[in-house]
């Protein structure tokens, strides 16, 4: 064998595999000496060999040193050789063992596995279990915290169940854009306009928009206020709708007041917030959380005064029937579109189908599913149309005919579940005898299943044309329909509906065939029927229902009055009736009953005013006097109050009707009553210019000093009002002239800021103390300054009015007329020996205040009167640095050509010049450098003129400073160039321009202020195309692109040349 063998399994395995059992220093010694023989068997050249052999001798050497001569010796290498295998034994036990465990610890977790599997099973159905009753518990709680009922809950949702149906049909419009748009600033929007033009959708869409975009919860109002005080959450987002708000036809004055009464603490549901805060709300509904009042209301009913007087129905009004919302001629078009295929809009005429009806809207609903001819019909002439179809329904058909009849007598409302013999017994005794003796009018038998079906027909026929389906419920499709097929089926059943229509029904819509005028609205009343009317009335007071009789559309006629007064007087026991509810009306005040929902009954709330309230009180807001005497003649109390303390006087006086007015007093009205206001019988006369009244009440002795809680008089709101003759009046009678209100207001303070001259001359006649100022430091001069009222101003003058006069917030007369721009009023107040150079504490003076405002004219007045342009305030700010910071060129102009200081500094050092750049006011800054001004004066941070139009962007300014000289390479106090400011900001122009100035930017660098390197720092949209600058004999090549910009790179090089 060759020693390439031996070597490869005695020496290189043994060591290799430590395996030094049978290792000793013979072999050790052997197996150099084979190395030494392979050595030499490679024919190596002989350095090459010597080389190697010597190096393995040096080993063989040091080996043999090392097992003989060390301490370790033999011993511890066979030490080492039995260690070496007692481990390896160990390592293949070990290994062994873990290979058992292995199996073992699979196998466990395999049966874990298993068993995990069973318990994620199990874990599973537990989680939909818990699910379940966590759903179920959510429910419950959802219930107990809902404070409103499950059964008014229920008919919200039928009623925006309701709405959404509408969804399909509906166009949005602009007035519907602009709606939404006004929720961001507004909590309370009442939409306005004539019947029939979309007041109603446009709400219940956009509350439907906020409860899909926003999640609010919508809340129908169906009772009134109390809806909103009992539903109001302030922790959810909700929106409450109202439906014609304060009646249809007239104003319902009993719901008005419900309104008036919680006016206070709607006003804090629906406070806005700050507008600011508003304004960066989106623009189209995005943000808003705050709770809504959506409101439907007739423009009629909205113009009323009594409308106007509660503030929150008057905060935001979206008009219908304004140019700037009503329907356009192509939303028309587009609405018509959502009810008529496009065969029968081409059979018809546009222009004569589109005309500005208001009521379009409800005239395309009912063209819907009709034929050509039937929608031309309808179009050409609506109303006629509706009244022949009625017409056609009553003579054609009596189980239509009864079927509108019942939905009209029930309030415009009617559940067809009544007809069954079981469901009229569970009915009130009251309900099922009216049901049954209206259904006998048209000879139908409710016992009878066959009639009863055919009723029931006769209900669903109508479904879609004049009612609409509820369920087993059936309303009203519209309130104009109502209108109509009420007029048109009551004319034909006067009998019935004088007996069992609604109390609000017979008060509005009869009229005795006696009284003058056309009846066309009004159901007719023949003479031998008034005595039936008269019952019905009568019927209702023994219930203590005085709607019907005291808020009675006819008592305007003179001759019904008359009738009705002889009725009453003929019975002892109507007489007994109405003194018992005189007798109650001290102890409640108003009662009212719930309506439905469908509110078709010229309320939308109410059915009945069940009212304790007196009739004296009802009526004495009208000029009924003969109605008033007999009232008064039964012993009707005079001095009976409202809920708001207000007595018959208190109403009479207030609406200016003295024959009433006489007759309470000569009845021993109170005349020194107070209502809850604290005003009197006469305060009200006198805020109403009442003047005959006033007199009449002062001829009683009427206390002409009584003041309000407020602290105002009667001569106070007189004089307020402008009302001289009564102010007049007032002071014959010894009125305090210089009695204050709690605001420190005086009669003469009132009329001063009104304007009212004749009152301010007749209360200085009588003494008038002038030099008082209010509760905010403002005297009856001051305001007549404000107002510009010369002919006041000139009165308290003649009067010694000190014309220097210092009020609280240290405001002078002079200085009030400059501050509002009165020329005459300043004339006047100079012509008097004004003091031209007088100051408030801030030192501010008149030619201050008009230079502020840019006012020249004055301006020029008060230099020609040796104003002292020079004059500054306290914090060095003069006349000219004001008009200069305002933009105002031609008052600047004046300035300068009386030779102002136009490098006059503030305390800051802000220049005219530095603060016209400022505010980028071109013609200004031309102006001020046409007259020397310094473009290199720098305020107190080291910022120059050019500097802050940089930063402005005002390029125009940077070129006439740039013109004039201006140098770029100023820095602030924070080592920043104008170059530097240009990037950083964004404004390229501005940069360019720099640029062009080889000296500044060359300074920059040489500085090593390099202002392009900011161009690394903030990204700006827009490219710059700059070329190579030298400075100093480096040239830069700046180049900032869009793509460079992304990167936020900037490439410099060195190059050769200059530009």
């Amino acid at each position: 064998m060759s020693c390439e063998w031996f070597i490869r399994s005695d020496i290189r395995n043994p060591w290799a595999h430590c395996d030094f059992i049978e290792w000793t220093a013979t072999k050790y010694a052997d197996s150099f000496q084979l190395m030494g023989q392979l050595i030499s068997n490679l024919s190596l050249s002989n350095r090459e060999e010597n080389r190697i052999l010597g190096e393995l001798n040096r080993w063989a050497m040091n080996g043999q040193h090392f097992l003989s001569g060390t301490t370790l010796g033999l011993e511890i290498v066979g030490d080492i050789r039995q260690q070496t295998h007692v481990l390896s034994r160990y390592v293949q036990t070990l290994c062994s063992e873990t290979d058992s465990q292995f199996i073992r610890v699979k196998k466990q977790l395999s049966r874990i596995e298993n068993d995990l599997q069973e318990h994620e099973e199990k874990i599973k159905s537990l989680e939909s279990k818990t699910k379940k009753h966590d759903e179920s518990f959510k429910e419950v709680i959802k219930q107990v915290e809902d404070h409103i009922p499950q059964h008014i809950r229920a008919h919200h949702e039928q009623e925006i169940r309701e709405w959404e149906q509408d969804q399909t049909t509906f166009l949005e419009t602009r007035a519907t854009h602009h709606i939404l748009e006004s929720l961001t600033s507004h909590n309370c929007i009442v939409v306005t306009g004539s019947s029939s033009c979309g007041k109603s959708s446009n709400i219940h869409q956009a509350a439907l928009h906020l409860r899909d975009s926003l999640e609010y919860e919508i809340i129908p109002v169906l009772t009134g206020p109390t809806d909103i005080m009992n539903y109001y959450n302030e922790n959810r987002k909700q929106v409450f709708v109202v439906d014609d708000i304060c009646g249809k036809e007239t104003i319902n004055t009993q719901t008005l007041q419900m309104w008036r009464d919680y006016s206070e603490k709607m006003e804090k549901i629906f406070k806005v917030a700050n507008k600011d805060d508003a304004s960066k709300i989106d623009c189209m509904v995005s943000k808003v959380s705050s709770p809504k009042l959506l409101m439907s209301c007739r423009l009629h009913i909205y113009k009323e005064s009594q409308f106007q007087h509660i503030t929150l129905f008057t905060k935001k009004a979206c008009n219908l029937s304004s140019p700037e919302l009503c329907l356009q001629d192509d939303e028309r078009l587009h609405m018509l579109r959502k009810y008529l295929s496009d065969d029968i809009i081409a059979k018809l005429n546009l222009k004569q189908v589109t005309e500005n009806l208001d009521y379009f809207p409800f005239l395309c609903k009912l063209s819907k599913d009709k034929t050509s001819e039937e929608v031309k019909t309808l179009f050409k002439s609506p109303l006629g149309s509706i009244k022949r179809n009625i017409h056609n329904i009553i003579n054609e058909n009596k189980d239509q005919f009864c079927a509108l009849t019942l939905t009209i007598l029930f309030g415009g409302e009617f559940n067809t579940e009544w007809l069954t013999q079981m469901d009229l017994k569970s009915t009130s005794e009251t309900t099922g005898s009216k049901l049954e003796e209206i259904v006998n009018e048209f000879d139908i038998d409710l016992s009878k299943e066959r009639q009863r079906n055919s009723l029931k027909s006769g209900f669903a026929t109508l479904s879609g044309t004049y009612l609409k389906q509820r369920g087993s419920e059936y309303r009203m499709i519209h309130d104009k329909i109502y209108k109509i097929a009420a007029l048109i089926c009551g004319q034909h059943l006067t009998k019935c509906f004088i007996k069992y229509a609604p109390s609000v029904f017979i008060r509005d819509n009869f009229i005795f065939e006696s009284l003058l005028g056309e009846h066309d609205d009004s159901i007719v009343i023949f003479e031998d029927q008034e005595e039936d009317y008269f019952e019905r009335l009568v019927r209702d007071l023994k219930k203590h229902v005085i709607s019907s009789t005291f808020n009675n559309n006819m008592l305007r006629y003179k001759s019904y009055r008359g009738k009705l007064i002889s009725y009453l007087r003929r019975s002892d026991e109507t007489k007994l009736c109405l003194k018992k509810i005189d007798l109650i009306s001290g102890k409640e005040s108003l009662k009212y009953t719930h309506c439905s929902s469908s509110s078709f009954v010229s309320s939308t709330f109410l059915v009945d005013k069940l009212c304790y309230a007196s009739p004296l009180l009802e009526i004495a807001s009208h000029d009924f006097a003969d109605l008033v005497n007999f009232l008064i003649s039964i012993n009707f109390n005079v001095n009976v109050t409202d809920h708001y303390g207000s007595s018959p006087l208190h109403k009479a006086s207030k609406s200016g009707h003295i024959s009433v007015v006489r007759l309470l007093l000569e009845s021993n009205a109170d005349v020194f009553q107070l209502n809850n206001g604290g005003e009197s019988a006469l305060y009200v006369a006198c805020k109403g210019l009442h003047t005959e009244i006033v007199n009449l009440l002062l001829q009683y002795n009427a206390n002409a000093s009584e003041c309000n809680i407020h602290g105002e008089s009667p001569l106070f709101v007189a004089c307020k009002g402008g009302h001289t003759n009564i102010a007049r009046l007032l002071l014959q009678n010894n009125a305090d002239v210089n009695q204050y209100s709690k605001m420190g207001e005086s009669p003469l303070f009132v009329a001063c800021k009104g304007g009212h001259t004749d009152i301010v001359e007749l209360l200085l006649q009588h003494h008038a103390d002038f030099s008082k100022c209010n509760n905010s430091g403002e005297s009856p001069m001051d305001v007549a300054c404000a107002g510009g009222n010369t002919d006041i101003v000139k009165l308290l003058l003649q009067d010694n009015v000190d014309v220097s006069q210092v009020n609280y917030v240290g405001k002078f007369p002079l200085y009030v007329a400059c501050e509002l721009g009165h020329t005459h009023t300043v004339n006047m107040l100079l012509q008097n020996k004004a003091d031209v150079n007088q100051s408030n504490s801030d030192g501010e003076s008149s030619l201050y205040v008009a230079c502020k405002r840019g006012y020249t004219g004055i301006v020029k007045t008060l230099l020609h009167n040796n104003a002292d342009f020079s004059q500054s305030t306290t914090s060095k700010r003069s006349p000219l640095f004001v008009a200069c910071e305002g933009g105002h060129t031609d008052t600047v102009k004046v300035l300068l050509e009386k030779n102002a200081d136009v490098s006059q500094c503030t305390i800051s050092e802000r220049s005219p010049l530095f603060v016209a750049c400022e505010g980028g006011h071109t013609d200004t800054v031309e102006l001020l450098l046409e007259n020397n001004a310094d473009v290199s004066q720098c305020n107190s941070c080291g910022q120059s003129p050019l500097f802050v139009a940089r930063e402005k962007g005002h390029t125009d300014i940077e070129e006439l400073l740039l013109m004039n000289g201006a140098d770029i390479s100023q820095v602030n106090v924070s080592g920043k160039f104008v170059l530097n400011v240009a990037n950083v900001r964004g404004h390229s122009n501005s940069v360019k321009m720099v640029l062009q100035d080889n000296t500044g930017v060359s300074k920059c660098y040489h500085e090593k202020k390099l202002a392009m390197d900011t161009v690394c720092e903030l990204p700006h949209t827009g490219s710059l195309l700059l070329t190579p600058i030298v400075c100093d004999g480096i040239a830069i090549d700046v180049m900032v692109d869009k793509r460079l910009i992304d990167s936020h790179n900037v490439r410099k090089k060195t190059t050769k040349g200059i530009i």
